[in-house]
């Protein structure tokens, strides 16, 4: 979806920890939303994403457990 790929795309290219904050509650939102309808491999590709943004980016405590609830 668009807010998927927004998301990311923040992820990806801010370093302001209250914006990976909304992207990553957003990406939740969108995640628990649309989850029957994401293919198998691209949720795994999400799940193996973000662990790698935790490990990767050393964000903010707030924004690890916003991403551990995702």
């Amino acid at each position: 979806s668009n807010a998927y790929r927004f998301c990311r795309f923040i992820l990806e290219n801010s370093n302001l920890p209250a914006a990976h904050f909304q992207a990553i509650t957003c990406l939740r939102d969108t995640i628990l939303k649309e989850w029957f309808n994401i293919p198998q491999e691209e949720r795994e590709n999400t799940r193996n994403f973000l662990f790698q943004f935790v490990v990767l980016k050393r964000s903010q405590d707030f924004v690890e457990r916003q991403i551990l609830q995702a």
